[in-house]
Order: structure tokens, then sequence, then C-alpha cells
């Protein structure tokens, strides 16, 4: 991302003030800081969250008229690790998104599958 894509406002003034921390950290709490996405349940996979995901993002909510109560409510939030929270971002944003290539200690790329 080019620093020109950055938000020019205070996380404050883009609706991520005091009331945000309390909410992030009840959510963080009840999901067990683990990854709620739907790519980490669907594949087993157990990944430590370090982030809050609005379930429905605020743009779709804004455009389906959706309140702000009922926008930021723990309900529409879930437990999500970085890297997950990057791909539904740009799955929401219908950018192509490319799987993330593991290196093998041999250095070659290791096939998806875990491959043999």
């Amino acid at each position: 991302m080019s620093r020109s894509n950055w938000p020019t406002e205070s996380r404050h003034k883009r609706g991520y003030g005091a009331e945000w921390d309390k909410v992030r950290k009840l959510v963080l709490e009840r999901d067990e800081r683990l990854c709620q996405c739907r790519h980490c349940k669907a594949e087993g996979r157990t990944t430590i969250a370090t982030e809050v995901d609005h379930i429905v993002s605020r743009a779709t909510a804004r455009s389906l008229g959706w309140s702000k109560t009922r926008t930021e409510h723990p309900n529409n939030l879930q437990a999500i690790n970085t890297h997950c929270h990057a791909r539904k971002t740009q799955e929401e944003q219908a950018k192509t998104v490319k799987p993330k290539r593991h290196i093998g200690l041999d250095g070659f790329p290791i096939a998806e599958g875990g491959g043999e």
C-alpha cells in the first residue's frame, strides 16, 4: 500500500476512539483472542487474533442503512489476525487475493496442501 492510500484523518475522527478501545477489548476477550474468520474456521486453523474486524464492513453497513449502533455492536465484530484481516479487506474491495507463498528450508516454494 502506498503512503497516499493511508487515511489522512486520525483514528478518533474515523471512529476508533476510547469507546472502540473498550469494545475491541471485549470482543478479543469474548473470542479468546483466536481468529474467527471464515477461512481459519473452514480450514480448522487456530491462529492468534490481535485485531477486531467488522463482519459486515462499515461501508456495506452504511449502504444497507444500518445505524452506527448496529454497525459497531459486538455481534457484528470478530477477533481476527493481521493476515486474515488484510485478506478479508481485499476480498471486500474486490481485489485479487494472491495466496501467501511459503518457502521451504531448501529455498523452494512449498506446494499448496503440503504437497508430496
